[in-house]
């Protein structure tokens, strides 16, 4: 059975960040947005980890073209019909992540993503060892996480990623003004509070130890022993070196751009500073149901 360590999450959230960590243990290997794959072999948008594009990448190259019928498989993207987003809402598919995801489409899904996440693990282990024995997807999607816990051969185990609303919102409106501000910033809290419930819901499907919720905050602030219980909990052994090797070469797909970039875990705290006083009671009180379930309150000392 494959062993696969999803990352569920808002987007901007530390997805990335929480990727590169967990690639750099010596047990996994990070595959990133695994769920774009397809949309880079048509289209190439975003350098891999490595630097270079999918297409020239020498990991991802031999696989794309090993596993071509796989990539153009049209269930391959059920949950993802364009390269930049998914939509939040699916209602066909929200019933079933509530119950069970079934059916001939989710079947054929799940199909087809073990057996690319097969080949690929074959190819790891000729990369980086024969002790990989997880791979992790940070597709972030909580549609594609039921799908492939549909599956009878993925152990998947979920990490469900969960950011302040407040910042979350911030680094979705930080670069706009005016009324358009006022309107971004109620849409990217209500979205914050449905995709959260969504993940939620999709996560506690899964037995206890092999989900795990996860605060960005803390994650930034002290990754050593974010990493430490987050091993401890869904069962691979720690690995106090990853978290220093985190910026060494790796071959993620997609992810915030900040994976190329060469600096050290850092907690973003802007939108304390830069976000208005207004703004951030109106974002806080609209995400409030979630904000107090993942323990953030108004005045939040974990930062």
């Amino acid at each position: 059975m494959l062993s696969l360590i999803y990352i569920a999450s808002n987007g901007r959230s530390g997805s990335t960040l929480l990727d590169m960590i967990l690639g750099a243990h010596e047990a996994c290997w990070t595959t990133g947005e695994l769920q774009v794959l397809a949309h880079e072999v048509q289209l190439p948008t975003k350098p891999c980890g490595c630097g270079k594009m999918v297409d020239e990448c020498g990991f991802w190259k031999p696989i794309m073209e090993g596993c071509r019928d796989l990539l153009q498989d049209e269930s391959f993207n059920l949950f993802r019909e364009r390269m930049g987003a998914g939509r939040v809402l699916r209602w066909s598919q929200l019933w079933r992540i509530m119950f069970s995801m079934k059916g001939e489409a989710v079947r054929r899904y799940a199909e087809v993503n073990m057996r690319l996440m097969e080949k690929i693990l074959t190819a790891v282990r000729k990369e980086k060892g024969p002790q990989v024995d997880h791979l992790v997807d940070a597709s972030k999607d909580p549609y594609r996480l039921s799908a492939l816990m549909s599956s009878p051969d993925i152990n998947v185990k979920a990490i469900h990623l969960v950011k302040d609303p407040r910042a979350f919102v911030y680094s979705m409106t930080k670069n706009i003004s005016g009324r358009r501000l006022l309107y971004r910033s109620v849409r990217m809290s209500l979205r914050y509070l449905v995709e959260n419930t969504i993940i939620d819901i999709a996560c506690r499907a899964l037995p206890a130890n092999r989900r795990y919720l996860l605060c960005y905050e803390d994650l930034a602030s002290n990754p050593e022993v974010s990493l430490d219980r987050l091993c401890d909990h869904l069962g691979f052994k720690r690995d106090a070196e990853a978290v220093g090797r985190f910026r060494e070469v790796q071959h993620g797909v997609s992810g915030n751009l900040a994976r190329h970039e060469d600096r050290p875990i850092s907690l973003d705290r802007r939108w304390r500073r830069d976000m208005p006083r207004a703004l951030q009671v109106l974002v806080y009180g609209l995400a409030w149901p979630q904000a107090v379930r993942y323990g953030y309150r108004w005045s939040d000392n974990r930062d």
